[in-house]
């Protein structure tokens, strides 16, 4: 496997990650109706910046690795 088909592999993962963590959402908002709006927009909110925060850190390291 050459760097770009892994780079593609990769980016595809990313995407697929992308859509379950979106429809965890969806999902999670409808299942926690009774729970305040403003709480329920709170937490998807947590839950992106930690996932930035995630790909943030690994995309980091991945520089120091491959240099």
């Amino acid at each position: 496997m050459n760097k770009g088909s892994t780079s593609k592999t990769l980016d595809n993962l990313k995407w697929l990650l992308a859509l379950v963590v979106f429809a965890a959402a969806v999902v999670g908002n409808s299942y926690f109706v009774e729970v305040a709006f403003l709480y329920r927009v709170l937490g998807i909110v947590v839950l992106c910046l930690f996932f930035w925060g995630l790909e943030s850190l690994l995309s980091f390291l991945t520089g120091l690795v491959l240099g």
